[in-house]
């Protein structure tokens, strides 16, 4: 039987190398972002909702945001209780994204008579269940959510 040929030097400092590399890889390329993050908002899972301000949010009412770091976001304005509401806009009926209605103080979904709270509970069928909702806190101006 012929004995393998034992590995020299150079080999096994290449593959000592390249698994140290991948051994690394996934915590490197888990901190890269496209949201500015500070320790603290790491550590409470808040995330900074950017493209808008409260100020803003207020004078607006609404603010979507398709491609926000925690999903497809709804800020919504309730001129009532002076408080933010965030949701996922997906339609749980069909997918379809509901919009709020300022004067009606609901979210409406435009593919059927499906309505929403401000809060995401179903008041009108056909959706199936409520949106998911996410926790908001507002630091000065700036917004930050977090799935619930």
């Amino acid at each position: 039987m012929e004995k393998p040929n034992p590995m020299n030097r150079r080999e096994f400092v290449a593959l000592v190398g390249v698994g140290g590399a991948m051994a690394c890889a996934p915590e490197i390329l888990g901190t890269a972002t496209d949201q500015e993050m500070t320790p603290a908002q790491a550590a409470d899972g808040f995330v900074k909702v950017t493209g808008i301000t409260l100020k803003e949010l207020e004078a607006k009412g609404s603010f979507l945001d398709k491609k926000s770091p925690v999903g497809s976001l709804l800020l919504i304005w309730e001129k009532k209780t002076k408080k933010i509401s965030a949701v996922n806009p997906t339609c749980t009926h069909e997918g379809c994204t509901v919009k709020w209605d300022t004067g009606a103080q609901i979210l409406a979904c435009p593919c059927h008579t499906g309505k929403f709270t401000a809060t995401g509970v179903v008041t009108n069928k056909p959706p199936k269940g409520n949106l998911t909702t996410y926790q908001v806190k507002v630091e000065k101006d700036v917004i930050f959510v977090k799935k619930a």
